[in-house]
Parts: structure tokens; sequence; C-alpha cells
């Protein structure tokens, strides 16, 4: 496991914050991964939903955050801000979807060999 790498995934901490079962690791990557928590952040920008989209942004953060999955965290963090302070949602929010959707997407297919174990 240690030796899998999954981009914008911090393998090595997360293991460390569940004490390096794997199996745990595994599934819980996978069921985050596995998007609806995307989504739902996807359908709430999409339907013009600020308050909704900054509450999935706000789950996607701290699921990401202890899966180590850093990278989405970073981009989840910035997307949640901006919607926090804007009247509704703009051409920068979609960017950043599209963004956060690119990187879930590059994990999943970096963690495929752990899932398929």
């Amino acid at each position: 496991m240690e030796n899998i790498v999954i981009p914008g995934v911090d393998v090595e901490g997360a293991l460390r914050r569940l004490r390096g079962n794997t199996k745990l690791y595994a599934k819980l990557l996978g069921q985050f991964l596995g998007g609806s928590d995307l989504a739902e952040l996807r359908d709430a920008i999409d339907g013009g939903d600020a308050k909704a989209a900054a509450k999935a942004a706000h789950t996607i953060k701290g699921v990401a955050a202890n899966l180590s999955a850093v990278d989405i965290q970073n981009r989840v963090i910035e997307l949640e801000a901006s919607l926090k302070e804007a009247e509704g949602i703009t051409e920068e929010h979609r960017a950043i979807l599209e963004d956060i959707a690119r990187l879930y997407d590059e994990a999943r297919v970096g963690c495929a060999p752990l899932l398929n174990q």
C-alpha cells in the first residue's frame, strides 16, 4: 500500500490516521471517489443554489481532509470560500467545479489498483 501513488493524495498520512488499516482506507476512499458528494455539488451549482453548493463543498472538504485527498481539499476550500462571498453561482465557480471533477478523476485512476485488491 505504501508503494501506491495516488495523484493529489497523501496515502501515507491517511494510513497513519487510520492506524495502517488499508482495507478501511480503500473502502472509504472508494466511497468518496464514487462521486455522490461531487454529484450533489454539481447539482447545486448547475441549479444556481450557492447555499446548497457551499454546504456540499463543506462536506467534501471534511471528507477529503480525513482521507488526505489534499489537492481536492485545497480546491474545495477555495470554492467554499468563494461561494460564501458570492451572491450567486459564477463562471469561476463552474471552472473550479470542473477542476475538482478532474482531480477526482485523476485520483480514481490512481487508486484503481488499491480498489481492485
